[in-house]
């Protein structure tokens, strides 16, 4: 007789490919990590410009309102006409 589920005595070993799936799991992982440090170290600059350039936000009104009716547009179904109160007289 011959041995069933490997109960007869003999060693066990892994699959021998069990290593190289290994080190390619390995080398994988780090293939990922050198492109997302690449990635992270030059970012490209905005608008395709061959100079990253500062952001200038100076010009930036931003204020915050609250919308006091909305109502769908008559020409678009994606679109709304909202009425906004700034607070202001």
């Amino acid at each position: 007789g011959g041995s069933a589920g490997g109960a007869g005595g003999g060693k066990e070993r892994p699959p021998a490919d069990a290593a190289a799936k290994a080190a390619a799991k390995a080398k994988k992982d780090a293939d990922k990590e050198k492109k997302a440090a690449k990635k992270a170290a030059a970012p490209a600059p905005a608008g395709g410009g061959d100079e990253a350039r500062a952001v200038d936000v100076s010009w930036l009104d931003m204020r915050v309102g609250h919308i006091t009716a909305a109502e769908a547009h008559p020409e678009s179904d994606k679109l709304y006409i909202e009425t906004i109160d700034l607070g202001e007289p």
